[in-house]
């Protein structure tokens, strides 16, 4: 049976800077232009947070939530292929 594990905040931020200094880059969701894109992101800071998105007819919008939770998204504004696999 596989065990669900949830990190914290220090968790998440521990698990980044630990990949980070064994060479690989983080790569993570950040508001950029009003949309959603891939970024580097260098710790948990670096996330989105209290942001949302708001959907309108024929529009898709960052748009900022008051929860403070990180942020969830469906898809971010550019194709994820030449973020993931650079030529």
């Amino acid at each position: 049976m596989d065990v669900i594990r949830i990190l914290s905040t220090d968790g998440l931020d521990a698990l980044i800077q630990e990949t980070r200094a064994r060479g690989y880059r983080g790569m993570g969701p950040s508001a950029r232009a009003d949309a959603i894109v891939i970024t580097e992101i260098c710790g948990a800071a670096d996330l989105l947070r209290g942001v949302g998105v708001r959907h309108d007819p024929g529009a898709c919008r960052v748009a900022p939530r008051q929860d403070g939770k990180f942020s969830r998204f469906a898809a971010p504004a550019q194709p994820s292929k030449p973020v993931f696999f650079p030529v």
